[in-house]
Formats: C-alpha cells, sequence, structure tokens
C-alpha cells in the first residue's frame, strides 16, 4: 500500500517536472511565478516523499532522477537572469 503511494507521488511529481521542462524550453517560466512551478518547491515534495519509513530502492533511485532534472530546470531559470 505504501508503495502505491509512492508511486502514485511520483507520477505526478514527473509529470509536474515534464511540464516545468517544457515552459522553460518554450520560454514561458520564469523566476519568480507561482510556487509550483519553482523547482525548489518539487525538491521539497520529493523530500518529504524520501524522508517516509521504508521507501523502497526503486523510489529512491528515481527521485534521484527528478532531482537531477529539477536541477536542470534550476539551471535555465538562472541563465535567463
Amino acid at each position: 500500500m505504501a508503495d502505491d503511494q509512492e508511486q502514485q507521488e511520483l507520477r505526478h511529481i514527473r509529470q509536474m517536472v515534464t511540464q516545468l521542462e517544457r515552459l522553460v524550453q518554450n520560454r514561458e517560466l520564469l523566476e519568480g511565478s507561482l510556487a509550483v512551478t519553482q523547482p525548489g518547491y518539487w525538491r521539497n515534495r520529493i523530500s518529504r516523499l524520501l524522508a517516509r519509513p521504508a521507501v523502497s530502492r526503486d523510489t529512491a533511485a528515481q527521485a534521484s532522477a527528478l532531482m537531477a532534472r529539477l536541477d536542470g530546470i534550476a539551471e535555465a531559470l538562472r541563465q535567463r537572469e
């Protein structure tokens, strides 16, 4: 059950990260926009997910990949300043 919840949360985060990547690519995302459009918001969600007891290795690996994608988004936003 907990693994199902982890996977559901990861799917949601992955979808949002993909959307953020599209917005950055299309230059539709700016630094200082809504909280949910900021990489830090999603990093915090991932950190809370990883803080749960007995997180699976698969979840941790997926979370790590998402964090790397968020780093790329944050870097793209910084380069626009």
